[in-house]
């Protein structure tokens, strides 16, 4: 997941496509090279459905875009934590968005060249990416040709 314009779109892209065919809403989200952190409300039920269309686009756009086609994610189990109180939601919202900075990769979040979304809630703006070029068949309209994140960071609080 090396940061750089075609992943980041790609990222987004793929992100806000499964969050819109599970009903998923995305309260935030940010990546590292080798991981990504985000805040969901699930309230149908269909996180499993979101995470699998996800990790599936995404890693063959990465596959394709690097090259490869062996397995792109770790085998184990997709960490996923309950959060229950408004204040749960705020320290997870806290960690995914600064942990680069906490890694100490970079000094601000605004700094880190992957996907963050602090810029875009704190501007209250979506993340828009266009179709990918890898992967996905620029002929067929199967996928939309853009796909918007919006962030639900105020879903969070009435979780």
């Amino acid at each position: 997941m090396r940061p750089g314009r075609e992943t980041n779109n790609a990222f987004i892209y793929c992100l806000a496509l499964a969050a819109r065919k599970s009903g998923v809403s995305i309260v935030c989200v940010g990546t590292l090279s080798n991981h990504w952190h985000g805040i969901v409300v699930d309230r149908l039920g269909r996180l499993p459905q979101f995470l699998e269309h996800f990790h599936k686009l995404f890693a063959k756009h990465q596959n394709a875009l690097r090259g490869r086609w062996e397995a792109f994610w770790a085998s184990e189990q997709t960490s996923v934590v309950e959060l229950v109180k408004p204040e749960d939601v705020l320290g997870k919202m806290v960690y995914a968005i600064a942990n680069p900075v906490t890694s100490h990769l970079v000094a601000r979040v605004h700094h880190w060249p992957g996907v963050e979304s602090l810029t875009a809630i704190d501007h209250d703006v979506p993340l828009t990416a266009t179709k990918p070029i890898r992967f996905f068949d620029p002929e067929t309209a199967t996928y939309p040709t853009s796909s918007t994140c919006a962030f639900a960071a105020r879903l969070a609080s009435s979780a």
